[in-house]
């Protein structure tokens, strides 16, 4: 027995078990990814870069967890597709991790107009919306407290010079959603909301937006409702976006200080009801 417990843990310790668990670490035929993972381009991923077909058409722009099958009618992916361009004025920084599934780091140094905007710009078409609504969903941190002095937008999903939808916080930390005019319908849409002890640092933040022109346009942070809207039922003509913009597109404040967020997991639907996970 004694020599088969040798020979047994001899053999044991010619295995080797590779233990490297992260997503968006090198992989090749010689060296595959653990299962659960795709080898993407050269790295691991979570998520195979197979958008489906646009899906059906929505009827409430439901909760996050309501819905079509998960994933239908995904067209872009932050940690698969990144980015075909990046807006970075003097003094901003801006940083996109390839290893961290296109990590956004985000960095403004004041308010000043000249100075105020770092973004990674997803500007490819055929990867947006085209079908009068959609789904976005993705993550958000602070590495500090929100200490505004005006609005500052930080995601922008336009088309040519219409704003179709930003998410932007105040000055009193609240989360905000813009719609410009003649987009989801004929007047601008906006809404603010607050939750409980505000938007605290290094926690992330789940933020998920259904919309369809003419009918509703809602919010969910962390999955519970925040702004709920119903639209005109009269829409304006199609106005399909063509860039959605991650990281600070503009701060309106005074305050000499500038400030910094990191956004993952991002990803967009063109059917308000998809059921979008990482």
């Amino acid at each position: 027995m004694r020599r088969l417990l040798v020979a047994l843990l001899a053999a044991l310790a010619g295995c080797q078990v590779d233990l490297d668990d992260t997503a968006g670490k090198a992989c090749d035929d010689e060296h595959p990814c653990r299962a659960g993972r795709f080898c993407v381009d050269g790295r691991c991923l979570d998520v195979l870069p197979e958008p489906p077909d646009a899906g059906t058409v929505p009827t409430d722009g439901g909760r996050p967890d309501a819905g079509s099958a998960p994933d239908a009618g995904k067209r872009w992916y932050q940690a698969v597709h990144g980015f075909t361009g990046r807006s970075v004025l003097e003094g901003c920084a801006l940083e996109i991790d390839a290893l961290r599934g296109n990590r956004v780091v985000s960095v403004i140094r004041s308010a000043a107009d000249t100075a105020d905007r770092a973004t990674a710009n997803m500007g490819a078409t055929t990867l947006l919306p085209q079908t009068g609504q959609g789904r976005l969903r993705g993550r958000f941190q602070l590495p500090a407290d929100l200490r505004l002095r005006g609005n500052s937008t930080w995601l922008v999903l336009s088309a040519g010079s219409a704003q179709l939808l930003t998410l932007y916080f105040t000055a009193s930390g609240q989360l905000g959603c813009y719609s410009g005019p003649d987009t989801l319908t004929t007047t601008a849409v906006n809404a603010t909301a607050a939750i409980d002890g505000g938007f605290v640092p290094n926690r992330d933040y789940l933020i998920e937006v259904a919309w369809q022109r003419g009918r509703f346009r809602n919010v969910w942070v962390d999955g519970v409702p925040m702004m709920q809207q119903t639209l005109n039922a009269n829409p304006p003509a199609a106005l399909d976006p063509d860039l959605l913009r991650l990281g600070i597109f503009r701060y309106d404040g005074t305050a000499d200080a500038g400030w910094t967020i990191t956004l993952t997991d991002w990803q967009i639907a063109d059917d308000a009801n998809a059921k979008l996970t990482d």
